[in-house]
């Protein structure tokens, strides 16, 4: 435990002992020999100073953890999807999720770990046009992984962080036809993300553009900054100099090839 954790700890350690009955009966005593004329007030004036302390001792802990206290830290992630269906027309997709919108699930489906978002934490998703069909965000349909538990709009293979590569699984659907994007497969004894892209029209005659056998990929892109916001590249640049020293150590540590190259992700997650 670090010293601000203990710190903290032992602040609200003394709110809650200011606050007992045995503390008041003992602290109202001393005051009283002291104070006679005053004891209650000094008493009421040092409770509410220690449950002030307590509290302000509790959101020093809620910021630590939630991660606050690291600005390198991202919230919102960049995901873009990219792959290529048996006739040859590439598809590429990109998205944001912000991992801080609840819920999250953490789920395990015979063995596959999953996690899941729902659809208010994605956003940005620009549409994508296949073959003649057109998906837009509000067509992102609710998959369910593990029977009898909630579904999400997005499943991964593993929780968000910048560089990763992770499974994917999303579908979108609507009058036109329907668009699926990775999968998830369940047989015995295990469950498996399968990789591929499938796409199918409602119309007559019906159009399966693919048998399943193609594969997506996923890069997901994670920064200080608010993708969209004007000062997006800065303040990324700038918690990463604060977080590693320089941009070349951050280029290292994160595994681009250069500096040009880190500089380069920021500005695809930034969008500007």
């Amino acid at each position: 435990m670090n010293k601000l954790a203990i710190a903290a700890v032992a602040t609200a350690a003394l709110g809650a002992a200011a606050t007992s009955p045995a503390y008041a009966g003992i602290n109202m005593r001393f005051l009283g020999r002291l104070f006679p004329l005053g004891a209650n007030a000094m008493h009421v004036s040092f409770a509410k100073l220690a449950r002030a302390a307590t509290l302000l001792a509790a959101g020093i802990l809620a910021s630590v953890s939630s991660g606050w206290m690291n600005p390198a830290v991202a919230q919102t992630f960049r995901v873009d999807v990219s792959g290529t269906f048996t006739s040859g027309t590439p598809f590429a997709v990109s998205f944001l999720v912000n991992t801080n919108a609840a819920p999250v699930l953490h789920q395990n489906a015979q063995g596959l770990a999953l996690v899941g978002y729902g659809d208010a934490a994605i956003s940005g998703f620009g549409g994508v046009n296949v073959e003649g069909l057109t998906f837009a965000q509000s067509d992102i349909q609710d998959r369910i992984a593990v029977a009898n538990q909630p579904g999400a709009a997005v499943f991964f293979s593993q929780d968000l962080a910048n560089g990763a590569t992770p499974s994917i699984w999303m579908r979108l659907e609507n009058l036109s036809g329907f668009l699926e994007i990775g999968d998830v497969s369940c047989g015995f004894p295990s469950c498996q993300f399968l990789n591929q892209l499938e796409v199918e029209s409602h119309g007559v005659p019906k159009h399966v553009e693919d048998s399943g056998t193609e594969t997506v990929s996923v890069q997901i892109t994670g920064y200080a900054g608010t993708p969209g916001a004007p000062q997006c590249h800065g303040q990324s640049v700038s918690a990463l100099s604060r977080q590693f020293g320089t941009l070349s150590a951050a280029a290292d540590a994160l595994g681009f090839a250069s500096v040009t190259a880190l500089q380069a992700s920021i500005t695809m997650f930034c969008g500007n």
